[in-house]
């Protein structure tokens, strides 16, 4: 069964930066990031670990388009 997810999801100061997930899963509480290439995703590995570290109470999900995962916490 598929989840309904929010796309307006909030934004996050990162040492001087900001990062603001794709989509946000209310029923796992989950952030959701869909990256749409594998070279995207290599760009974006410390965006996401800087994420995880600021906010470690937070759970984030990185998936490809299809929804398969790419990385989880």
């Amino acid at each position: 069964m598929l989840t309904p997810l929010n796309q307006h999801t909030r934004m996050f100061p990162l040492n001087g930066t900001s990062y603001t997930p794709d989509f946000y899963d209310g029923k796992s509480k989950t952030y959701i990031e869909v990256s749409g290439t594998r070279q995207g995703y290599c760009a974006n590995k410390k965006k996401y670990a800087m994420f995880r570290a600021a906010y470690p109470a937070l759970t984030l999900k990185i998936v490809k388009p299809d929804g398969s995962e790419i990385e989880s916490p």
